[in-house]
């Protein structure tokens, strides 16, 4: 297994905290939020940020318990972040595309050259 570092973009516990974490595989963007930050919460705006003007897959997504959250759980999101896009690859959320963020593996990859 390869080494990380980690980056913070966001910590505002109990509500949400983000990272960027650098493998050797490549860049991941982790995001653990309470259930009640929306993605349209100003709360939010870095991880939007990070994720609007990159090529990006969402990876994997789980709820936990955690005591020190808002409403006693998070969600911990993680994201595959693509230096220069992968094309058509890759099923991902394509900046190329103007498509949305994917939050799943089915999302489309159109517009990518």
């Amino acid at each position: 297994m390869g080494s990380s570092e980690e980056t913070a973009i966001v910590s505002k516990p109990p509500y949400i905290m983000a990272w960027w974490e650098e493998h050797e595989e490549g860049r991941v963007l982790g995001v653990y939020q309470s259930p009640m930050v929306r993605e349209d919460d100003p709360i939010y705006a870095p991880v939007a940020a990070a994720l609007r003007d990159r090529c990006h897959r969402w990876m994997a997504s789980e709820v936990v318990r955690d005591t020190d959250m808002m409403y006693r759980k998070a969600r911990l999101t993680a994201y595959m972040v693509f230096a220069v896009c992968p094309g058509p690859r890759w099923v991902h959320s394509c900046t190329r595309s103007g498509s949305r963020p994917a939050e799943a593996a089915t999302s489309s990859a159109r517009g990518c050259a």
